[in-house]
């Protein structure tokens, strides 16, 4: 009986939905759109926040050495459409 407890917590774990990190890029630091055309900025989603940052910071890096302009990055976690936020696409959490 003592069993039961630890495997059913092990299970309700491994339900858990994973993370998923969008990689935003903008490639104008003065020119950052607003919220309603964030979603032409996304370069991809990724399991992990450094895989996110690594991705971000490379096409930033490319876009800079391209053009001459600096960029700018951010991983959102977790983003989503909200209709109650005008059908913005919002994230839990957000890092550079």
């Amino acid at each position: 009986m003592k069993l039961i407890l630890p495997i059913v917590m092990l299970a309700l774990l491994g339900c858990s939905n994973p993370e998923k990190w969008t990689a935003f890029v903008y490639p104008d630091i003065e020119n950052i759109p607003g919220p309603e055309k964030a979603e032409a900025y996304v370069i991809g989603i990724f399991e992990s926040f450094d895989a996110c940052q690594v991705a971000a910071v490379g096409k930033v890096r490319a876009n800079t050495a391209s053009t001459g302009k600096h960029g700018a990055f951010i991983c959102g976690l977790n983003c989503t459409y909200r209709k109650d936020f005008g059908g913005f696409l919002v994230c839990e959490e957000k890092r550079k």
